[in-house]
Parts: C-alpha cells; sequence; structure tokens
C-alpha cells in the first residue's frame, strides 16, 4: 500500500512538472514556419494608408520605447483600430498564438493597426523569437513593464491583448492566449470595431 502511495506521489509530481514546463514556455510550439513568412505578411499590408503603412514600415522591430511613445503612437493611429499584443520569448501561451496574429494581420492588418509591446525580455531572446515568428509590425522594447502596466492595467505577464477604437479609447483587455484565429478577429470585430 505503501509503495502504490509512492508511485502516485511520484506519478502526480512528473504531471505537475511537465505541466508547468509547458506553460512556462519549455516546449517551442508550434513548430517555426507555422505561420506566413514576412514577405508574405509585408505583402498583406502593402496598400494599408499612410498612418498604417509607417506603422508597418517598422515590420518584425523590437523599438526602444517608453510610456509615452506607446501614447505618441496611438495618438498617431486615430482613426483606426488598434490591437496591441503583449508578449515575451519566454511565454509558451504567446508562442502558441503568435501565428493567430500573423493570419489576423494579413487578413485585417489594411484596416486594423497591429502592434506588439515585448514585456521584461532579453534583447537576443526577442530578436530570435520573431525571427522564427515574424510579424508586419514593430514591437515596443518594455524592459520594466511599464508600458504593459499603464496599457492594461491589473492585469499581469503576457500573452495580453488590448482593443481601442477608432478614437484611440480602450475598448477591452483579454488577458491570456488565443488558441483560435476565429477568437481574435471576433474580439477585433466586437473591441476594436473593425
Amino acid at each position: 500500500m505503501r509503495r502504490a502511495l509512492w508511485f502516485l506521489g511520484l506519478a502526480a509530481l512528473v504531471a505537475v512538472l511537465v505541466i508547468g514546463l509547458t506553460q512556462a514556455g519549455g516546449g517551442d510550439s508550434p513548430e517555426p514556419g507555422a505561420g506566413p513568412s514576412l514577405a508574405e505578411l509585408k505583402r498583406a499590408v502593402a496598400d494599408a494608408p499612410a498612418p498604417l503603412a509607417a506603422l508597418y514600415a517598422q515590420a518584425n522591430q523590437i523599438v526602444p520605447s517608453s510610456p509615452e511613445d506607446f501614447e505618441r503612437r496611438l495618438r498617431a493611429l486615430r482613426g483606426y483600430p488598434v490591437v496591441v499584443n503583449v508578449w515575451g520569448s519566454w511565454c509558451g501561451p504567446c508562442k502558441a498564438e503568435f501565428p493567430i496574429f500573423q493570419r489576423a494581420t494579413q487578413r485585417l492588418g489594411e484596416r486594423v493597426a497591429f502592434l506588439g509591446i515585448n514585456l521584461i525580455d532579453g534583447k537576443r531572446s526577442a530578436r530570435e523569437f520573431l525571427d522564427k515568428r515574424p510579424v508586419p509590425y514593430p514591437s515596443l522594447e518594455d524592459g520594466s513593464g511599464r508600458i504593459a502596466r499603464k496599457a492594461a492595467p491589473g492585469t499581469q505577464g503576457a500573452p495580453i491583448t488590448i482593443y481601442y477604437d477608432a478614437s484611440g479609447r480602450r475598448t477591452f483587455i483579454h488577458q491570456g492566449g488565443y488558441e483560435r484565429e476565429q477568437d481574435l478577429i471576433d474580439d477585433i470585430e466586437r473591441y476594436a470595431g473593425a
């Protein structure tokens, strides 16, 4: 009896460790290449209006930033719905949802502004992450978490998706990852008015 309990305890410990590593990003799924290439993504937003084209000119870059820079960018995008994705290379759910953001940007990027916030990440790790999962929009470097705290008060960690309507008003904060592209598209339509 004692031996059976010991094995059950060991099995429970292994299960907790496996789940914890998966949630913390111990795996690297989906496999690189699961989403579109940077060239395909750039073609999809090539005819975007000038304010969006200016944003997308910094495709797949990590841009040094501050909360004030973030607010300036939002003001420059007035007139367009904005979807902001907070991510980190250390975040397993971020890896899983990036192909969803890639495809959503392909579909809606000429009428919706997409922007990333790279949360508390090493420059090299973040760069490697984007090399495997390119996006046609920039990500603001947020090494201290100040931008994310201002953009999504009361939230922690990543992923977080923040929605703004065309007037620049924050309308919704989604904590956690998206598992289906249609769920993201539905939220963009519902909360950003796209």
